[in-house]
């Protein structure tokens, strides 16, 4: 969905509307980007292609060394430790993932509907 257009806030707001205590990009930046990749063979060996990454947006992501909250650079922003704000995806992601995030994907109806 990220590289169909779809928002990232998007994306995490609707799993957690469905029940989810976080959505799955946010939890990709709190387990590490680098060590939440390392699965995608055994998820894509597991449950086919629809549980596989686009190797070039993977690598992309990688080498501008996002690794999320551990290194304070992940699809959200990251200010001082200790303080709490809201989260806010960093617009330099959208780039590296090929995709403009204006949040007009095919899937905005799925979405919504949740």
């Amino acid at each position: 969905m990220l590289t169909e257009g779809e928002r990232v806030e998007h994306i995490d707001a609707a799993l957690v509307k469905f029940g989810f205590p976080v959505g799955p990009i946010q939890l990709l930046d709190e387990v590490g980007i680098d060590t939440g990749t390392k699965i995608i063979p055994v998820l894509e060996a597991a449950y086919g292609e629809r549980f596989s990454a686009p190797a070039n947006v993977v690598s992309s992501i990688l080498n501008d060394d996002r690794k999320g909250r551990k290194n304070g650079r992940g699809f959200y922003l990251y200010g001082q430790k200790g303080r709490k704000s809201k989260k806010q995806v960093d617009p330099a992601i959208y780039p590296l993932i090929g995709a403009q995030g204006r949040g007009d994907s095919p899937h905005r109806r799925l979405l919504n509907g949740v």
